[in-house]
């Protein structure tokens, strides 16, 4: 809800997980940008994010974490 508030003026696509992510991906390969979170059911986000930058159909997008985890080593 957050980001439709502050997003307004984009076309926002949802994902509940990363499967879903990829699918909506694979099925909109126009998709600018990925706001990720790392914590996400059945595939988290950097399973998520190994995936997407491994198909050349979808790797082009931008894509920025957001994750309330805090640990340097889920950072790095």
């Amino acid at each position: 809800k957050m980001y439709e508030v502050m997003l307004q003026q984009f076309a926002l696509v949802h994902a509940i997980d990363g499967r879903e992510g990829l699918d909506r991906l694979r099925d909109q390969p126009d998709i600018d940008l990925v706001l990720l979170d790392l914590n996400m059911p059945n595939m988290d986000g950097l399973e998520f994010l190994t995936v997407m930058k491994a198909d050349p159909a979808i790797s082009a997008a931008t894509v920025i974490i957001v994750s309330t985890e805090g640990r340097e080593e889920d950072t790095i």
